[in-house]
């Protein structure tokens, strides 16, 4: 179990807000909880909210505030990582529940879990054996459908889940009231998002979820928006500014600098699945 997610702060968030928004979901935080500081996801509608609040106070705040792109908000205690079988799933989630030490005997719970990414077993299979492996290791009762002391939320992207143990009433579910100008699939390409689009089908190129791409020559960012709807991350290399709303996607890193100083920077020492390139070369 990982115990380096929170990065020093009291508490910490799943939020998921709607895809596209991610940026102004931020801002609707910060208005409400000006110390909240967030770290990536990989996948547009989810953010991790980090606060020095307690869990119930940023519960409750969020839960009061005027906010058009917030859905869910969730508190995590824990972050692993997962390997590639169903059996060693379930172990691994159970053991991280049981260590927040919030099951004891006799208290009941239900277990939830939402899936993100490719796997060889359901939700559902997760739950049942997540719920009978607690049964057995903390002596709680686990329950599906009447209300329960506990609810045990299990988050899965892809390889990693964080896990949230707590009471019902300690999550907020709010209604987005910001709608998206293009259903998804529907907005249309600019040139440079069609050129690269056409250029990967042409050369039969699959990007798939867990892929990691630099793009050079980055600016506005037009390349940068396809291939960050497709990838895991994109570094977008270029000194000029990225257009705002390419900026502020989750799993866009911008590097501001030419291409020929990358070689000089240690942090950066990575493979990549895929290399873009629309610099102007003389």
């Amino acid at each position: 179990m990982t115990d380096d997610f929170k990065k020093g702060h009291h508490s910490t968030f799943l939020i998921t807000c709607a895809a596209g928004l991610e940026a102004e979901a931020r801002r609707e935080i910060r208005r409400a909880l000006p110390q909240a500081e967030f770290d990536r996801l990989f996948l547009k509608g989810n953010l991790l909210l980090l606060s020095p609040r307690e869990e119930s106070e940023v519960i409750s705040t969020l839960k009061d505030a005027e906010t058009r792109c917030i859905s869910r908000v969730i508190p995590l205690q824990a972050k692993v990582e997962l390997g590639q079988q169903k059996e060693e799933t379930i172990a691994t989630i159970a053991d991280a529940a049981r260590h927040i030490g919030r099951l004891q005997q006799w208290s009941t719970f239900c277990v939830r879990c939402n899936r993100r990414g490719s796997h060889e077993f359901a939700s559902r299979e997760i739950e049942k054996g997540v719920a009978l492996a607690l049964e057995a290791k903390t002596g709680a009762q686990g329950e599906y459908e009447i209300p329960t002391d506990w609810m045990v939320g299990i988050e899965i992207f892809q390889d990693i889940a964080f896990i949230g143990v707590n009471p019902p009433e300690q999550t907020a579910h709010k209604e987005i009231l910001a709608k998206r100008k293009y259903a998804p699939g529907e907005r249309p390409f600019n040139r440079a998002e069609q050129k690269i689009k056409e250029a990967l089908e042409l050369f039969d190129i699959h990007i798939n979820a867990g892929s990691r791409a630099l793009d050079l020559g980055a600016a506005p960012g037009g390349w940068t928006t396809h291939l960050a709807s497709l990838a895991k991350e994109v570094h977008a290399v270029d000194p000029a500014e990225l257009a705002p709303e390419i900026e502020a996607l989750e799993n866009v890193i911008h590097l501001r600098c030419r291409a020929e100083a990358l070689a000089q920077r240690e942090d950066l020492q990575e493979t990549f699945d895929l290399i873009t390139n629309d610099m102007n070369i003389e």
